[in-house]
Order: structure tokens, then sequence, then C-alpha cells
């Protein structure tokens, strides 16, 4: 190849793309999405002075379940040596599987951050769009424990026999950043979008354990029960929504205005679900 990499400059080079008509007679077909998956890798040793790939030396194959009724879920990594069909190392995922019952891809069943809360927005009856009687769009945007854990990892298993496994809680901050003024950031409690980690512990398989707690709060102590002391995060900027949502009647037409994402972004990225 003339380089290290080789990039697909457009859709018609992708087969997936292809095989889905996605791409047909040179027209891209904007209706459709393109699920893709990784099931396989293999690493090599690449020879960087002499432009060429030497023997590969590590293979990995990747077990998804697919169920088309759910969202893909990645189940094992198989780890190889150099050459195929020697024996693997494989490392088993399980979750806090919801399975069907988990919002699909794209839904609008987020919280403000992106993540999962599935809470639905309440649509207008007459002319679509959304509401804002009938409930708050900060509230029907608001972070919620439950579904923030859906499918979310919960147990590696490591070849050798042992285990790791994760607790989680929600993202909770103690003090914010006004939107108007940036200098420093004033008290206030309440809860983010995302998890985090509240717990490891290791299982070697043996019956030994061990385990590591994490604590975010302000001015830790032991003699001090973590729940009395104030949140060590500092939330970015609270979200906000435009105040209106009015719809225009011309001649037996009607127009509604209104967005459901906030006006002042909550970060510079999106959620995860």
């Amino acid at each position: 190849p003339p380089g290290y990499f080789s990039f697909m400059l457009a859709r018609n080079e992708v087969p997936y793309y292809v095989q889905n008509g996605i791409w047909a007679d040179g027209i891209v077909s904007n209706d459709k999405f393109a699920w893709c998956k990784l099931d396989s890798l293999v690493i090599i040793d690449y020879d960087l002075n002499n432009n060429m790939a030497r023997t590969p030396f590590q293979r990995m194959s990747f077990r998804n379940r697919e169920n088309p009724n759910e969202r893909l879920k990645l189940e094992s990594v198989a780890m190889y040596g150099a050459e195929p069909g020697q024996d693997s190392l494989q490392y088993i995922m399980k979750y806090n599987d919801w399975g069907p019952a988990a919002p699909g891809y794209v839904s609008d069943l987020t919280d403000h951050w992106g993540f999962a809360n599935n809470k639905p927005l309440k649509k207008d009856p007459h002319y679509g769009g959304y509401q804002w009687y009938g409930e708050n769009m900060l509230t029907s945007r608001s972070p919620d424990e439950t579904a923030t854990r859906i499918d979310i990892l919960r147990e590696l298993l490591y070849p050798t026999g042992g285990k790791v496994a994760f607790e989680y809680e929600p993202n909770r901050y103690g003090k914010y950043m006004l939107n108007n003024n940036r200098g420093f950031p004033v008290p206030g409690e309440g809860i983010a979008g995302g998890l985090r980690i509240k717990r490891i512990t290791q299982d070697d398989g043996a019956g030994n354990l061990q385990s590591r707690e994490f604590f975010y709060v302000n001015g830790y102590s032991p003699e001090v029960s973590p729940g009395m002391l104030n949140s060590s995060g500092v939330l970015d900027g609270k979200p906000g929504f435009s105040n209106y949502n009015y719809t225009i009647n011309q001649n037996g037409f009607y127009l509604s205005v209104y967005s459901s994402n906030a006006i002042v972004p909550v970060s510079a990225n999106s959620g995860a679900f």
C-alpha cells in the first residue's frame, strides 16, 4: 500500500453499504442507518523503515449478541496468538441487561446530556411537535438513575477464572457554573447525566476478594459519613430551554415552533445512549 493507512472516501467503497442498499446507482439513500460492528482485529508488527507489514502477533475476535429486537451487545472478546486455530483467552462481559425493553437507538428517551431516562417527550396531539404544557421540559429531560443504568457493564470475567464487578452511582454535583457569569461556581446540589464508578470488586476465583470504593466529596474523612459531606462535582452549566411554543394558523396551514434541545448547551459532547 502507498502508506500505513488507507481511507474509504465514498460510501460505494464500503461493502456493507452496497450490500444493504444504502448506496444504489451512485445515489445515497439517506433514509437508512448503517449499523456496523467489529468482528475481528489483527495486530501486525509493521516495519516502518521498509514500509511493509510483518507477521501478525495478536488476533482478536468479538462475539456479539445480534438480536434485531434489542441493542447490539459485545458478549466476549477472544484473544489468540499469531496463528489461526490456537487456543484463545476469552473475556466475557455481563450487563445490567434490559434486552428488548431497552429504548431503541436514536430515541428521544434521553436526558439533557443524552443519557437514557426512559421519559417520552409529550407530543402535541393536534399539530405534532412537543408540548410545554402537561409537563415542563426541564422535568421531561431530567436524569433518571434507573434508566441511566440500562445495559451498563456489570461484570468482566477473566479467562483465568477471576472476575471484576462494577457498581455505579449517578454523577452528582455540589456547585454549578452560571450561564451568564463563568467566573466562579456557585453552591447548588443536583444530579447530572451519566454514571460514575462507586465500587470495583476483584475476585480471583479462589475466594479472595479485593474491593475499592470511591467517594466524590469534599473533606473526606474515615470518621465522617460521605453522605454528610458536600459533593466535589462542579456542573459546567444548567440546561435552559426557550420559553415559548407557538402555533400559527394561516389559511388552514399550521406552523408549530419548538425545540426539545436546550438552547444553553450543557456540555461540549453528547451523551452515550
